[in-house]
């Protein structure tokens, strides 16, 4: 990404930042769900 080919950084930045908090926020979301599947439902239990 070449530097200096936007003269508004802080604009740009912040776009990347908001980018990447989404990006974090989906994880976060898959990750919640796959935790969610993978807990034993209740009368399916071995334990």
């Amino acid at each position: 990404m070449p530097r200096g080919s936007r003269p508004e950084r802080g604009s740009t930045f912040q776009r990347s930042n908001e980018h990447v908090s989404k990006q974090l926020t989906g994880v976060r979301l898959k990750c919640e769900i796959s935790q969610a599947t993978k807990q034993p439902k209740p009368g399916n239990s071995t334990a």
